[in-house]
């Protein structure tokens, strides 16, 4: 690497330089990135453990405390919603 590439990138870096907003609006986006993967994650489970009660049968819920009411109510609703 040259030395006037290596001086232009420290410059890049140095606090209070041109491009310090620009790494925060980085961190910002990659911050929501995040937050978004996790969401998703969580609504993905959410809605396999949904499936899964589905598949249970009468015997099974009884033992676990809850009704087939119970089933259909929490199947009905949105995936984002606990």
């Amino acid at each position: 690497m040259r030395a006037d590439q290596r001086e232009s990138e420290l410059r890049l870096r140095r606090p209070g330089s041109r491009s310090e907003p620009w790494s925060r609006l980085n961190a910002l986006f990659g911050a929501i990135r995040r937050g978004f993967a996790e969401a998703a994650g969580v609504w993905a489970e959410r809605r396999r453990q949904r499936r899964d009660l589905t598949r249970l049968s009468d015997y099974m819920l009884r033992d676990i405390g809850i009704s087939r009411e119970d089933v259909v109510h929490e199947v009905e609703k949105p995936f984002w919603r606990k």
